[in-house]
């Protein structure tokens, strides 16, 4: 029986509704089904019932639009639900769509800060870390932590909540620094639930630093906080028990485990007893303590059929995982993803490389000794490293932030390496074409990734029928993403930051970044022809390399694998007509070759150069030669040399490379060493496919050359709190001048080489020249920037600074940029990506050729080289060749002491070496043919008028 003050209230509520509805209670009817719909569907999906889930909550959806209409905050709710639901489902795109529905209408009602806000950026980051874009999904909950913690109230609770998040996300990067950070400040401030959730992280981050004390005390807590917390036979506790058992079989203590898993078993098959991520996580400890048993032999034979069963079963348990969280077993290339309904992508990823790994163990086990097994192994490692690649592919095809894909290319670079060793040996095994292909496709995919998915984005786009105006607000987006980016960057340096205008600074950077992603999302959705062309597979093969190749012309592309124990050098050499796959056994020796080679040509100390470095100079860039250039040298003769380089050998310069050693016992004589570039033109590139899949672009600018040499007479570069005075350089002047006297050029010298001129006529130009001061940022590469001469009262686009991300928001027209400053080609070295330099960028930008510098560059042996580089350009040679003739000039006419290899051996060329003007010798022969088609009339006219008059 209800209470009389209840009563009161309910006949209150009723006889005000029928005063403001009339006898209609329709609306009483429908608020109290809406609410109902919306808590039955809510419990549904909790208990993992998702399509009746859906049904409830598409209800509730439908009264509360007939209640308050389509754009009440109140459906926010229920669509941040829906959004859940989806995820949970692996309906991702769904999920994101549902999930920003509800942020919609909650900024309508209550701005950006409103708590229930945190929640959706909560499931949008799970939606992130499942399509393995996981500096999205740190966007996303840092974002949450930052409305948790502005709020007028902060409850630190809730804080440390989210916190959790972001922790947990930089242990999967691999950040475990700041992971461990993030967990002491906020441990002592979790509610008890999150309490545990945080000694698991504590517990998995220890793990993976190899610190297994701490990491099994850590998960011991967890378990006693979470039997104090749960009933006994609830699904958390199962959890703990299950991590705790990984750690154990990690830390080699299997005495205890199979008495922990038993425990999380019991726990775990009353919940899931089918499907779902934390059976699939049981299937996969298992697996994992197959694999971790150790043969009980003294027999190397009885070994080996031991470690073949304990990996055989492991492989079993991890198929099972697989089954668990909805992946097909008879998975296809290119299927889609969300089609299948995936519980976890990330788990699946995880799974499918972990029972790769296994098969590629069982082949190296068995290579040399059973065939059968041998092939069979490698057969299937490469079925399941092929699956892997295809999803990670996609992955990052769906990624739209360039440092997004960078990272997932950094923390998938070992399977990549896995997946490429693979296919090697199985070329190697019968020395089937196929196999040399999907070699070469995954020695590709090793290299600059990011870049070549940004080119063939904007291929698609330029081919789709995209509106400019949509191209135009994409391109806005990212400039001004740029901008703030600098701006917060400056203001962390600052001697005392503000740490308020760094909070408003990421929230406009989030919110950017945010649009982007929803453009892109729109773009696919509504242009077929763009998702088509951005998701076909556009890679060249080697066939179609070949094609593009002349007759004169040589490829050689490295994959160098120094991350191993032993490492590895493997070489493509790919002619006209032919192409090979080698592998070499180098040391460290060699890695410390390389090193010694770049430093001794790059150091700023070369003017104090003693003989003894020298020597050793040349013994080191003898034995690279011999290993990098020698074994192919009856192929490269009298030809051009495209190198595609690989981790370090980005660093240094192949024209340096010595194929004779000279006499070491005397003075040596930089002028007469036998360098590699006196017998071959050398031209680079990031991966062959960027090199030969863009070249068909057209250009549009018409002017010959764009110059610029700012003179920085009071100039002053400031970077947060510290101010870096630009000194003079006195050569670039000469070299603008010496370039214009023989090519037509627009020059802005002085104040007038400035940022804004460059952005204002950049676009007309066929060919770019810096000739000025760069800074490289190593922390943050995309930050590296030219100083072009700073401006009064200039706009916030043009600070003077034009950094690697404000040129890859440009669109160039020019066939050539020549940055004639100081590391222009350097950068921190990214694995899976390479070099992230100040080149890259123009690269980015469309240019398809550069002429970069390695090392700080002296202004006048610059000067000479860049002048007579454009001399023999202007010859009709092509770009390699002209730089050649350019060095071969410079070395001939310098003294011993300027001869050194620093002076003049920096300028590299990358990129399409086309010629650019038409040789003279076209001009000459053009002019012969002109005359003996005149001569030949004139004899012909003559011969005419003799007949006619002997007629």
């Amino acid at each position: 029986m209800l209470k009389p003050y209840i009563l009161l209230i309910f006949t209150s509520l009723i006889l005000s509704s029928f005063f403001l509805f009339g006898n209609d209670l329709n609306y009483q009817k429908d608020s109290l089904r809406a609410v109902e719909t919306y808590s039955a569907g809510a419990n549904l999906s909790r208990n993992g019932f998702y399509a009746e889930s859906l049904d409830s909550l598409e209800v509730s959806i439908k009264l509360r639009e007939k209640i308050y209409g389509k754009e009440d905050y109140r459906l926010g709710i229920v669509y941040s639900v829906i959004g859940i639901v989806y995820k949970n489902m692996g309906l991702y795109d769904l999920a994101i769509q549902n999930s920003l529905k509800a942020e919609e209408l909650y900024i309508k009602q209550y701005g950006n800060n409103y708590r229930r806000i945190a929640g959706v950026y909560q499931n949008i980051g799970n939606i992130y870390k499942n399509k393995l874009n996981f500096n999205e999904a740190l966007r996303y909950y840092v974002q949450m932590a930052n409305i948790y913690s502005s709020q007028e109230e902060v409850n630190l609770q809730d804080v440390a909540a989210a916190n959790y998040s972001v922790a947990d996300m930089y242990q999967r990067m691999s950040e475990y620094n700041k992971a461990v950070q993030i967990i002491k400040d906020n441990l002592k401030n979790a509610d008890a639930y999150f309490k545990i959730y945080y000694l698991d992280l504590q517990g998995a981050v220890y793990l993976k630093t190899g610190d297994y004390i701490t990491s099994y005390k850590s998960y011991k807590e967890a378990i006693k906080q979470a039997e104090k917390l749960f009933s006994q036979n609830d699904i958390n506790i199962g959890i703990e028990y299950l991590n705790y058992a990984a750690s154990l079989i990690q830390g080699n203590k299997t005495d205890e485990v199979l008495e922990v898993l038993d425990k999380a078993n019991q726990i775990i098959i009353q919940t899931q007893k089918e499907k779902g991520e934390y059976l699939a996580e049981y299937y996969r400890t298992l697996g994992t303590l197959y694999e971790n048993k150790k043969a009980e032999s003294s027999d190397h034979e009885v070994i080996k059929k031991q470690l073949y069963e304990y990996l055989s079963e492991s492989i079993n348990f991890y198929k099972k995982a697989l089954i668990t969280l909805n992946f097909p077993e008879h998975y296809q290339v290119n299927m889609d993803l969300d089609s299948m309904q995936l519980i976890s992508k990330t788990r699946c990823f995880d799974l499918l490389k972990v029972i790769a790994d296994k098969y590629l163990q069982i082949a190296t086990i068995f290579e040399g000794q059973d065939k059968n097994i041998y092939e069979t192994s490698i057969n299937q490692a490469l079925n399941y490293y092929s699956i892997t690649s295809d999803l990670l592919q996609r992955a990052k095809k769906e990624i739209t932030d360039d440092d997004s894909k960078i990272i997932l290319a950094e923390l998938e670079q070992s399977t990549s390496v896995k997946m490429f060793q693979t296919a090697f040996r199985a070329y190697d095994m019968n020395k089937e074409n196929k196999n040399l292909e999907l070699a070469f496709k995954n020695a590709e995919q090793l290299k600059s990734g990011s870049l070549f998915d940004k080119l063939s984005n904007d291929e698609a786009m330029k081919n789709s029928l995209i509106p400019d105006s949509l191209l135009q607000k994409e391109q806005k987006i990212n400039s001004s993403i740029s901008t703030y980016t600098q701006i917060r960057y400056n203001e962390s340096l600052a001697e005392q930051p503000d740490n308020e205008k760094i909070a408003k600074t990421d929230s406009i950077i989030f919110t950017l970044k945010k649009q982007r992603t929803e453009l892109s999302d729109f773009l696919e959705k509504n242009y077929n022809q763009y998702y088509n062309l951005k998701y076909s597979d556009n890679f060249l093969n080697i066939k179609d390399i070949q094609n593009h190749l002349h007759l004169n012309q040589v490829l050689i592309e490295y994959i160098l694998n120094d991350n191993d124990s032993v490492p590895e050098l493997y070489t493509f050499i790919i002619e006209e007509n032919k192409a090979d796959l080698l592998k070499q056994k180098i040391d460290t020796t060699f890695l410390n070759e390389i090193d010694s080679v770049f430093h001794f040509m790059a150091s700023p100390r070369y003017i104090f150069t003693k003989n003894e470095d020298a020597v050793s100079f040349c013994l080191s860039a003898n034995n690279l030669y011999k290993v990098l250039i020698q074994p192919y040298k009856d192929k490269i003769k009298d030809k051009e040399i495209v190198i595609i380089p690989d981790g370090r050998l980005n660093y240094i310069s192949f024209d340096a490379l010595l194929t004779e050693l000279p006499d070491t016992s005397q003075v040596i004589n930089f002028n007469k060493l036998a360098y590699l570039i006196r017998n071959n033109a050398i031209n680079y590139s990031y991966s062959s496919n960027l090199l030969f899949s863009f070249q068909h672009k057209k250009r549009t600018g018409q002017k010959r050359v764009l110059a610029f040499s700012p003179e920085y007479k009071n100039d002053t570069l400031t970077i947060g709190s510290e101010s870096f005075p630009l000194r003079p350089l006195p050569g670039t002047k000469k070299e603008v001048d010496l370039i214009a006297s023989k090519i037509h050029t627009k020059k802005f010298e002085g104040s007038e080489a400035n940022e804004s001129n460059f952005r204002k006529y950049s676009l007309d130009f066929d060919i770019l020249h810096l000739a000025m001061h760069a800074f490289i940022n190593d922390s943050l590469p995309a930050l590296s920037q030219f100083a072009f001469s700073q401006e009064k009262d200039k706009p916030i686009e043009s600070d003077g600074l034009l950094s690697t991300s404000d040129i890859y928001n440009l669109n160039l027209n020019a066939r050539l940029a020549v940055l004639s400053a100081c590391n222009t080609g350097s950068g921190q070295l990214k694995k899976g990506e390479g070099v992230i330099s100040l080149a890259r960028g123009f690269l980015f930008a469309g240019c398809p050729s550069i002429v970069m510098t390695l090392w700080e560059v002296e202004d006048n042996s610059g000067t000479q080289i860049m002048s007579s580089f454009y001399k023999n350009l202007k010859k009709g040679k092509t770009k390699d060749e002209a730089l050649r003739m350019a060095k071969l000039e410079y070395l001939k006419n310098a003294n011993p002491r300027l001869a050194h290899p620093h002076y003049w051996l920096g300028f590299v060329s990358i990129g399409d070496n086309s010629p650019l003007f038409r040789s003279y010798d076209f001009y000459f022969f053009g002019l012969l043919f002109l005359t003996l088609i005149g001569v030949t009339i004139e004899q012909v006219i003559r011969l005419k008028k003799a007949r006619k008059k002997r007629a």
